[in-house]
């Protein structure tokens, strides 16, 4: 989102590699160290403390300047490692990551499960439906319920009256 992110300076973001992805032995991964203290963590999770102090990645514009370079180390370690015991040892030293998973694990997911993200409706011809809801949870906004998508032809009377089409021209347009 970087590229784009302020309005009438935007860069093409066609050709930026994914900085935040890795694959790991079982799967696959997102980390960011953009922080200092982050990528303190991160050096300290893949066991290279090495990293830490070198200059080219000693602050966060070294860091970038050299980002290639980062980035294949840092997917040569992560590689190595299985998904689950990354992901504990990054958490341990609050480095921000997540498991990268694929659809069907979505519903299963720990986090997903606890904010509700996926919601079950019936739908009409079809019966229960996945539908996504909004991850942002507030206290004092309830959300509006996620119903069934209308039926073919359903509101066709309703949005030509709205459009100000006579009751002659509705008819005729059945």
């Amino acid at each position: 989102m970087a590229p784009v992110a302020v309005v009438g300076k935007e860069e093409d973001a066609s050709n930026t590699p994914h900085d935040m992805i890795f694959p790991t032995s079982d799967g696959f991964v997102t980390v960011g160290a953009i922080s200092d203290k982050e990528w303190v963590g991160l050096c300290k999770a893949m066991y290279r403390p090495d990293l830490i102090k070198n200059p080219r990645f000693a602050t966060p514009s070294q860091r970038e300047i050299n980002r290639q370079e980062r980035l294949e180390l840092i997917e040569e370690v992560v590689s190595t490692r299985a998904t689950a015991e990354l992901l504990a040892s990054l958490e341990a030293y609050d480095v921000p990551c997540a498991p990268v998973l694929r659809r069907h694990q979505l519903f299963d997911d720990p986090q997903v499960l606890h904010n509700e993200v996926v919601e079950v409706v019936d739908q009409q011809g079809l019966g229960p439906v996945r539908q996504a809801c909004g991850a942002a949870k507030f206290s004092n906004h309830v959300p509006r319920p996620i119903t069934q998508a209308p039926a073919l032809g359903e509101h066709t009377e309703a949005v030509l009256q709205e459009l100000g089409f006579s009751m002659a021209e509705r008819a005729k347009a059945e």
